[in-house]
């Protein structure tokens, strides 16, 4: 994997901004995303406009698409649920609880946050999320502080292993480009 550079970064972030519509930038992020980690496959999920449950949205390197899966957000057995309301990326080594997942031995849960608007969804406190993981084989990554005024949006589930320079291009573009994908999402 090469480093992105500064160009490259913005080269990136400007062709999510110009994406005629959320799927086509979701996509675009995940197929980048899965690049950047050499990952074998990833998948966004993200929160539904009813804030019921988070769904897959976009996928790369799936042998076959997944179809549609809705994890309701009240599952707080799911680390994909986890992780998006409480906006903390997390690592695993144990299988997850859908099959379309199933054969993932190792993997990241890379969340994006967005802006805060009226009736958003309330980020669970990263100690609560601590809280109720209570598995030997998933923990939440340590980062740096999260930004104030942002509320639960999506993940992406990036398959590992993954090197840790890499992860950390990987969550550092992510936090550059979450504010981009949810303005493309709030306009389509």
């Amino acid at each position: 994997m090469a480093v992105l550079g500064d160009r490259a970064v913005a080269g990136l972030l400007s062709a999510l901004a110009e994406a005629p519509d959320f799927q086509a930038a979701a996509s675009f992020l995940v197929a980048q995303l899965v690049e950047i980690t050499t990952a074998p496959r990833a998948c966004m999920l993200r929160l539904d406009p009813s804030q019921d449950g988070v769904s897959i949205v976009a996928t790369s390197g799936f042998a076959s698409e997944p179809g549609p899966l809705t994890i309701s957000v009240s599952d707080l057995s799911s680390p994909l649920v986890i992780s998006a309301l409480a906006l903390v990326p997390i690592h695993g080594t144990a299988a997850l609880a859908q099959r379309a997942f199933a054969g993932m031995k190792e993997w990241y849960i890379l969340p994006l946050g967005q802006p805060r608007y009226r009736g958003a969804p309330e980020a669970m406190s990263a100690e609560r999320a601590t809280e109720t993981i209570g598995s030997p084989t998933v923990e939440i990554m340590a980062t740096a502080t999260r930004r104030a005024g942002v509320s639960p949006s999506s993940v992406i589930l990036v398959e590992g292993p993954i090197t840790g320079s890499d992860l950390y291009e990987a969550m550092d573009l992510l936090l550059l480009a979450s504010p981009i994908v949810a303005r493309v999402a709030s306009l389509g």
